[in-house]
């Protein structure tokens, strides 16, 4: 992985309520239906940070039915804790 796209990588993890969203859909899916009511943000926003974890790889979705169910991607994070891994 290059500079620039391990850099992008850690500004999306910079954001407290992607970090919240993050840890929502850790351990297994969940549509934003779920997460709304354990956030404290409108739903627009929670769209936005959404949009922004599926855009970087951080997460995907797979459809069931009217709703989208979002779920971790391992790949890139994996990879940043290599990164971080092999600093020490």
């Amino acid at each position: 992985m290059n500079y620039k796209t391990m850099s992008q990588l850690f500004k999306v993890f910079s954001d407290e309520t992607r970090l919240q969203v993050i840890d929502l859909v850790r351990n297994g899916e969940h549509c934003a239906c779920t997460m709304i009511d354990k956030l404290t943000i409108s739903q627009p926003t929670l769209s936005h940070h959404l949009n922004i974890l599926s855009q970087s790889n951080i997460t995907s979705t797979t459809s069931k039915g009217n709703w989208k169910h979002h779920h971790i991607q391992e790949e890139n994070i994996k990879e940043m804790i290599t990164y971080l891994q092999s600093l020490i």
